[in-house]
C-alpha cells in the first residue's frame, strides 16, 4: 500500500478516520501536481510528468520481447498500447522543433538553437546522451541541471520551458540568449575590457552565482563560456551541469573534483592529492569569479601554464604565481578585489563583502537590472547566432552499455524518471497549490445561502439605483462647486508657487551668507598665520645672516694675524743668518792666517832638523839606527793613527762645511722669501722697508714673548671660553631639562586636548547621529502624519458621503416604513371588512394575512436596517472628532518639532564654533613650542660647534709649543755634538805635535851621535880593516839617515799637511768655539727661556692638569650630559617623532576635522535650505489645513 506523506503538514499516514471523498480529492489533487503545503523539491518526483514517466519506462520495459510471453504482461500491452501511443503523442518531443544552427558543443552534451514549428518561438536546446550519462558512474548531473532549471525563478538564470526525453538523448529546451557568451565578447574587444564594462558584468555575476547558492546549489564550472548575454545585454549563468546541492552545513561533498582546470579553486584540487573526497563550500565559486575579473582586465588567467599539472601546481601555490602586470594600469580597488578573492578559502570575500566592497561603490544593486548595459547586442533575427563562436566538435566516445535487446528487466531508463518538465503546468500548478477544497457535503447549504445573498443582493442595488440617482443630482451640485473651488486653488497655487519661490531664494540667500562669513573668518586666521610664519622666518634668515658675517670676519682677522707671525719670523731668521755668515767669514780668515803661521813654525823645525843630524857623531850610528828603526815604526804606528785622526778630522771639517752650506742655503732660502715678500708688497714697501728696520731689533727680543704671550691668551680665552661654554652647556642643559618636562607638560596637555577632541568629536558625533536620527524620526513622522492627515481627510469625506447616503436611507426608510404602515392599517381595515362580509373566502383571508406578514417582517427589517445605520453614523460622528483631536495633536507636535530642530540647529552651531577655537588654540601652542625647541636646538648646535673648535685651537697650540720646544733641544743637541767632534779633532792636533816634538829630540839625539861617530872615526882612521868595515858601517848608516832624512822630509811634509789642516782646524775650532760661544750664550738665553718655559710649562701643565682635571670632569660631566642629552635627545626624538606623528595625526585629524566640518557646513547648508524648505512646507500645510478646515466647515455648515 502506498503512503503519501506530502498531503498534510505533519507525515502521518491516511487513516480510516478520514472521509473517503477528502482522501480521494487529495489524491485527485497529487495527481495534477497541486498537492497542500509541499515544496516544489518533495512534490517533484510525484508530480504529472514523474507518474508518465514511470508509465512510459513500465510499458517500455514491459515491451521487452523475452518478458512478453508472460501472458499477464503481454495482455497489459495489448492492453494499454493505444493509450500510451496517445500520451507520447501529447507529451512534446524532437518532432515539434526545427534545428537552426549548433552553438555549443561539449564532453556530455551539445547546444542546439531550435524554433517550435507550430508557434515560431525560438529556444536553446541542450542535447544529452543516455549512453554518456550512464557511462560515468557516481555522475547524475543532468538531475541537478534539471532542478535548478526547473526551481529557478531568478532573472540571471535561463528559463526552462520544456524537458523530455526520447531512447537516445534527454532535452532541456530553455529560452535562447543570442547576445553570445562573454569569452566572445572578450575576443570582441581583443581579450580585455575597460574598468566600467568589467564592473557592470561582475556586479551582474554577482548577483548570479548569489541566486545560484541561494537556492542551496554551488556551480563549481563558473567560466566566461557559461556566461551569456541576452538580447537586452545583461548576463544569464548557464551549464549547471557541474552544480552540486550543498548539505545543512554549507558544504558540497564530492569524490572527484569537477570544472574547468583554469578557474578550479586550491580547495576543489585538494581531493587529488588525498583519497579522492574534499569537502567545501560555495567558495570555490568566488574563486573562479576571481579569476574572471583578472582574465577580463588582463586578457588572460592568471594561473594557466602549458599542461594541467602545471596549472594545478600553480593554483596550488598562488601565493608566488600571483603576479599582476606592470603594463596594464588599474585602480587599487579593483587589485584588492582581485587579492581579496584570489586567497585562502577562510578569507576569501562572499556576497555581503562583495557588496560593500568599494569597486562596486558605484553600483546600484537594486536597480542593475534597469541600467543601460555597456554592450547591446545586434539581432538580424531571433534566431541570430552571428554573437556566438563556432564551436569545435568533441569526438564522443560512446560505450556500448545498453543493449539492444535485453533479455529481461534492464532498468537503464530508471535513473532518468522524473527528468520531464512543462513551464505551463507549474504555474498552473503555483496559482492553484494552496487553494483549499471543500466536501460535498457542503456544497448543498451554500446553495440555500447563494439564494438568501441573490435576493438581498437585487434589493439593495434597487436601493442603489434610488440612491444613484440621488447622487447625480449632488455630484451636479458637488461639480459646480468643484469648478469655483479649482478656480480658487489655481489661483491659490500660483501665489502659493511664488511665495514658495521666494522663501527658497530667501532661505538659499540665508544659508550662503553664513557659508560666506565661515569661509571668510577661515580665510582671515590662514592668513594671520601665514604672516606670522614669513615674520619669523625673515627673522631667522636675518640672524644667521648676521652670524655668518661675524665667523667671516673672525676668519679674516686669524688669517692677517697668522700671516703677520710668519712675517716676522722669517724676518728674525734672515737677520740671524746674516749674523752666522759674518762670523763664519771671520772664522776662516783667522783659520787662513794661523795655518801660514804654522807653515812658518814648520819650515823651522826642519832647519833645525838638518842641522842637529849634521852635529851627531858617527859613532853612535848604529844605536842611532836602531833607535831610528824604533822610532820609524812608532811614527808609522802614530802616522797611521794620526791619518785616522785626520780623516776623522776631515770628516768633521766637512761636516762643518756642511752646516756651513746649509746655513748659507737657509740664508738663500729666507732671501728668496725675503724678496718674494718683498715683490709681492705694493707701493707702501718703502715704508714698511723702514718700519721693518726699525722694528727688527725689537721683534728679535719680542717673538718668543708674543709667542708666550699668544699662548698664554690663546690658554685663557681657551679657559675662558671653556668655562662660559660649560656654564652654557649647562645652562642648555637646565633649559633642555625644562623644556623637556615643558614637552611633557606640553604633551600630556596635547594627549588631553586630543582625549578631550576625541571624546567631543565622539560625543559630537553620537549627538549628530542622534540629531540625524531624531531628523529622519521627525521627518518621518511628520510624514507620516501628513499620511495620516490626507488619510483622515479621506476618511472623513468618506464618511460624510457615507453619513449623507445613510441619512437619505434612513429618510427613504422612514418613509417606506411610514408607507407599510399606512399599508398595514389599511389591510386591517380591510380585514376587518372581510370578516363582516362573507363575500371574501378563505383563500383571500389566507393571502391578505400573508402579505401583512410579509410586511410587518419588512417593517421589522427596514427598522433594525435604522438601527444600524444610526449606530454606524454615531460611530462616525466619534470618529470624526476623533480625528479633529488627533489633528490638533498633530500640528501641535509638528510644531514642537520645528521647534526642536532650531534648537539642535543652533546648539550644533555653537558646539562646531567651540570646537573650531580650541583647534586653532592647540594648534597655535603646538606652533610655539616646536619654534622653540628648534631655537633651542640650534643654540645648542652652536655651542657645541664652538666648543670643538676651542678644543682644536688648545690641541693646535700645545702641539706647536712642543713642536718649537723639540726644534730648539733637537738643534741644540747637534750643535753640542758638533762641538765635541771639533773638541776631539784639536786632541788629535795636539797629539800631533807632541809626537813631533819627541821626533825632533829624537833626531837631535841622533846627529849627536852621528856626529861623535864622524870623530871616532876619524881618530881610528888607522885600523885599515876596521875602518873599512866602519866605512861600509858609516856609509850603510848614512843610506840610512839619507832615507830616514827622506822619510822626516815627507813625514815633515805630512806634517806640514797636518800643520796646515790644524791650522785649518783650529781656525774651524775657533770658529766653532765662537759659534759654540754664541750657541752657549744661545743655550743660556734658551735654557733661560727653558726654565722660564719650563716654568711657564709647569703652571701650564698645572693649568693643564687643572683643566684636564675641569676637562675630566667636563668630560664625565660632558658625558654624563651626553648620555642625558642622548637620552633626551632620544626621548626628544621620540617625543619629536611621537610629537611629529601626533602633529601629523592631528593635522590628519583636522584635515578630516575640516573635511569633517566642510561636510558639516555642507550638510548644515542643507539641512538649512531643508529646514527653511520643511518651514515653507509647513507653512504651506498650515494653510493647507486651515483652507481645507475652512472648506470642512463650509461643507458641515451647506
Amino acid at each position: 500500500m502506498l503512503k503519501f506523506k506530502c498531503g498534510a503538514r505533519n507525515p502521518v499516514e491516511a487513516g480510516p478516520m478520514e472521509p473517503i471523498t477528502s482522501r480521494v480529492s487529495r489524491l485527485n489533487l497529487l495527481f495534477q501536481g497541486k498537492p497542500l503545503f509541499v515544496t516544489q523539491q518533495q512534490m517533484s518526483p510525484l508530480s504529472r510528468e514523474g507518474i508518465l514517466d514511470s508509465l512510459f519506462v513500465l510499458f517500455e520495459e514491459c515491451r521487452n520481447p523475452a518478458l512478453m510471453k508472460i501472458k499477464h504482461v503481454g495482455n497489459f500491452v495489448k492492453k494499454y498500447a493505444e493509450a500510451i501511443a496517445e500520451l507520447k503523442e501529447l507529451q512534446p518531443s524532437v518532432k515539434d522543433f526545427e534545428v537552426k544552427s549548433v552553438v555549443g558543443c561539449g564532453h556530455f552534451a551539445d547546444v542546439k538553437v531550435v524554433r517550435e514549428k507550430v508557434t515560431g518561438d525560438v529556444y536553446a536546446m541542450k542535447v544529452m546522451s543516455k549512453e554518456s550519462l550512464l557511462a560515468q558512474e557516481h555522475v547524475s548531473f543532468f538531475e541537478e541541471e534539471r532542478s535548478v532549471l526547473a526551481q529557478s525563478t531568478s532573472p540571471w538564470i535561463p528559463q526552462l520551458q520544456y524537458a523530455f526525453q526520447d531512447k537516445k538523448n534527454l532535452y532541456l529546451v530553455m529560452e535562447y540568449q543570442p547576445g553570445g557568451d562573454l569569452l566572445s565578447l572578450l575576443n570582441r574587444y581583443e581579450d580585455q575590457l575597460d574598468e566600467n564594462m568589467v564592473q557592470f558584468y561582475l556586479a551582474e555575476l554577482v548577483l548570479a552565482i548569489h541566486s545560484v547558492h541561494q537556492m542551496g546549489y554551488v556551480h563549481r564550472d563558473i567560466k566566461p563560456e557559461n556566461v551569456l548575454i541576452d538580447r537586452t545585454g545583461h548576463i544569464k549563468l548557464v551549464d549547471f551541469g557541474s552544480a552540486a546541492k550543498m548539505t545543512v552545513h554549507k558544504t558540497v561533498n564530492t569524490r572527484l573534483p569537477v570544472g574547468t582546470p583554469d578557474y578550479m579553486a586550491p580547495e576543489v584540487l585538494i581531493g587529488l592529492d588525498g583519497d579522492g573526497k574534499a569537502s567545501y563550500g560555495p567558495e570555490c565559486d568566488w574563486w573562479s569569479f576571481g579569476v574572471i575579473a583578472y582574465e577580463m582586465i588582463y586578457g588572460r588567467s592568471p594561473f594557466t601554464e602549458g599542461t594541467s599539472a602545471k596549472t594545478f601546481n600553480n593554483i596550488m601555490n598562488f601565493q608566488r604565481f600571483l603576479k599582476f602586470p606592470e603594463d596594464v594600469k588599474v585602480s587599487s580597488e579593483f587589485l584588492d578585489l582581485i587579492q581579496s578573492l584570489l586567497c585562502g578559502q577562510k578569507e576569501r570575500l562572499g556576497y555581503e563583502g562583495l557588496c560593500c566592497h568599494p569597486f562596486f561603490s558605484e553600483i546600484d544593486w537594486n536597480d542593475i537590472r534597469n541600467s543601460p548595459p555597456p554592450f547591446i547586442p545586434t539581432l538580424k533575427s531571433d534566431d541570430d547566432t552571428s554573437n556566438f563562436d563556432e564551436p569545435e566538435k568533441n569526438s564522443r566516445v560512446l560505450s556500448s552499455m545498453r543493449q539492444l535487446n535485453p533479455a529481461g528487466f534492464s532498468g537503464e531508463d530508471l535513473p532518468f524518471v522524473g527528468f520531464s518538465f512543462i513551464k505551463a503546468l507549474g504555474i498552473l500548478r503555483s496559482e492553484s497549490c494552496f487553494s483549499s477544497v471543500d466536501s460535498p457535503a457542503k456544497v448543498s447549504s451554500m446553495e440555500k445561502t447563494l439564494l438568501l445573498k441573490s435576493k438581498e443582493l437585487q434589493d439593495a442595488q434597487d436601493k442603489c439605483h434610488k440612491m444613484e440617482q440621488e447622487m447625480t443630482r449632488l455630484h451636479r451640485r458637488v461639480s459646480e462647486v468643484e469648478a469655483v473651488l479649482s478656480q480658487k486653488e489655481v489661483e491659490l497655487k500660483a501665489s502659493e508657487t511664488q511665495r514658495s519661490l521666494l522663501e527658497q531664494d530667501l532661505a538659499t540667500y540665508i544659508t550662503e551668507c553664513s557659508s560666506l562669513k565661515r569661509s571668510l573668518e577661515q580665510a582671515r586666521m590662514e592668513v594671520s598665520q601665514e604672516d606670522d610664519k614669513a615674520l619669523q622666518l625673515l627673522h631667522d634668515i636675518r640672524e644667521q645672516s648676521r652670524k655668518l658675517q661675524e665667523i667671516k670676519e673672525q676668519e679674516y682677522q686669524a688669517q692677517v694675524e697668522e700671516m703677520r707671525l710668519m712675517m716676522n719670523q722669517l724676518e728674525e731668521d734672515l737677520i740671524s743668518a746674516r749674523r752666522r755668515s759674518d762670523l763664519y767669514e771671520s772664522e776662516l780668515r783667522e783659520s787662513r792666517l794661523a795655518a801660514e803661521e804654522f807653515k812658518r813654525k814648520a819650515a823651522e823645525c826642519h832647519n833645525k832638523l838638518q842641522k842637529v843630524v849634521k852635529d851627531q857623531g858617527k859613532n853612535e850610528a848604529g844605536e842611532l839606527y836602531s833607535k831610528l828603526e824604533k822610532i820609524n815604526t812608532e811614527q808609522q804606528a802614530k802616522i797611521q793613527e794620526l791619518q785616522e785622526k785626520l780623516t776623522k778630522a776631515v770628516k768633521a771639517s766637512s761636516e762643518a762645511t756642511e752646516l756651513l752650506q746649509n746655513i748659507r742655503q737657509a740664508k738663500e732660502r729666507a732671501e728668496k722669501e725675503l724678496e718674494k715678500l718683498q715683490n709681492r708688497e705694493d707701493s707702501n714697501e718703502s715704508m714698511k722697508k723702514k718700519l721693518l728696520e726699525a722694528e727688527e731689533r725689537r721683534h728679535s727680543l719680542e717673538n718668543q714673548v708674543k709667542r708666550l704671550e699668544t699662548v698664554e691668551r690663546r690658554e685663557n680665552r681657551l679657559k675662558e671660553d671653556i668655562q662660559t661654554k660649560s656654564q652654557q652647556i649647562q645652562q642648555m642643559a637646565e633649559k633642555i631639562l625644562e623644556l623637556e618636562e615643558k614637552h611633557r607638560e606640553a604633551q600630556i596637555a596635547a594627549q588631553h586636548l586630543e582625549l578631550q577632541l576625541k571624546q567631543k568629536e565622539q560625543f559630537y558625533e553620537e549627538k549628530l547621529k542622534v540629531l540625524e536620527n531624531q531628523m529622519k524620526k521627525d521627518l518621518a513622522d511628520k510624514e507620516a502624519l501628513e499620511n495620516m492627515l490626507r488619510r483622515h481627510e479621506e476618511e472623513a469625506r468618506e464618511k460624510c458621503k457615507v453619513l449623507a447616503e445613510q441619512k437619505a436611507m434612513i429618510n427613504a426608510m422612514d418613509s417606506k416604513i411610514r408607507s407599510l404602515e399606512q399599508r398595514i392599517v389599511e389591510l386591517s381595515e380591510a380585514n376587518k371588512l372581510a370578516a363582516n362580509s362573507s363575500l371574501f373566502t378563505q383563500r383571500n383571508m389566507k393571502a391578505q394575512e400573508e402579505m401583512i406578514s410579509e410586511l410587518r417582517q419588512q417593517k421589522f427589517y427596514l427598522e433594525t436596517q435604522a438601527g444600524k445605520l444610526e449606530a454606524q453614523n454615531r460611530k462616525l460622528e466619534e470618529q470624526l472628532e476623533k480625528m479633529s483631536h488627533q489633528d490638533h495633536t498633530d500640528k501641535n507636535r509638528l510644531l514642537e518639532l520645528e521647534t526642536r530642530l532650531r534648537e539642535v540647529s543652533l546648539e550644533h552651531e555653537e558646539q562646531k564654533l567651540e570646537l573650531k577655537r580650541q583647534l586653532t588654540e592647540l594648534q597655535l601652542t603646538l606652533q610655539e613650542r616646536e619654534s622653540q625647541i628648534t631655537g633651542l636646538q640650534a643654540a645648542r648646535t652652536a655651542l657645541e660647534n664652538q666648543l670643538r673648535e676651542a678644543k682644536t685651537e688648545l690641541e693646535e697650540t700645545t702641539a706647536e709649543a712642543e713642536e718649537e720646544i723639540q726644534a730648539l733641544t733637537a738643534h741644540r743637541d747637534e750643535i753640542q755634538r758638533k762641538f765635541e767632534a771639533l773638541r776631539s779633532s784639536c786632541t788629535v792636533i795636539s797629539d800631533l805635535e807632541e809626537q813631533l816634538n819627541q821626533l825632533t829630540e829624537d833626531n837631535a839625539e841622533l846627529n849627536n851621535q852621528n856626529f861623535f861617530l864622524s870623530k871616532q872615526l876619524d881618530e881610528a882612521s888607522g885600523a885599515n880593516d876596521e875602518v873599512v868595515q866602519l866605512r861600509s858601517e858609516v856609509d850603510h848608516l848614512r843610506r840610512e839617515i839619507t832615507e830616514r832624512e827622506m822619510q822626516l822630509t815627507s813625514q815633515k811634509q805630512t806634517m806640514e799637511a797636518l800643520k796646515t789642516t790644524c791650522t785649518m782646524l783650529e781656525e774651524q775650532v775657533m770658529d766653532l768655539e765662537a759659534l759654540n760661544d754664541e750657541l752657549l750664550e744661545k743655550e743660556r738665553q734658551w735654557e733661560a727661556w727653558r726654565n722660564v718655559l719650563g716654568d711657564e710649562k709647569s703652571q701650564f701643565e698645572c693649568r693643564v692638569r687643572e683643566l684636564q682635571r675641569m676637562l675630566d670632569t667636563e668630560k664625565q660631566s660632558r658625558v654624563r650630559a651626553d648620555q642625558r642629552i642622548t637620552e633626551s635627545r632620544q626621548v626628544v626624538e621620540l617625543a619629536v617623532k611621537e610629537h611629529k606623528a601626533e602633529i601629523l595625526a592631528l593635522q590628519q585629524a583636522l584635515k578630516e576635522q575640516k573635511l569633517k566640518a566642510e561636510s558639516l557646513s555642507d550638510k548644515l547648508n542643507d539641512l538649512e535650505k531643508k529646514h527653511a524648505m520643511l518651514e515653507m512646507n509647513a507653512r504651506s500645510l498650515q494653510q493647507k489645513l486651515e483652507t481645507e478646515r475652512e472648506l470642512k466647515q463650509r461643507l458641515l455648515e451647506e
